[in-house]
């Protein structure tokens, strides 16, 4: 894994962990009503 990067918000309550560049990533699934899959 050459890149990892967590962005906690703590306004929003929210936890964003990206496995590979963020640019890369462009389609978002909710798969429960507290979480959502950002993939690519």
């Amino acid at each position: 894994m050459d890149h990892l990067k967590i962005y906690h918000d703590q306004e929003a309550k929210t936890l964003t962990i990206w496995f590979d560049d963020p640019k890369k990533e462009f389609l978002v699934d909710e798969v429960e009503e507290d979480l959502s899959l950002i993939k690519r």
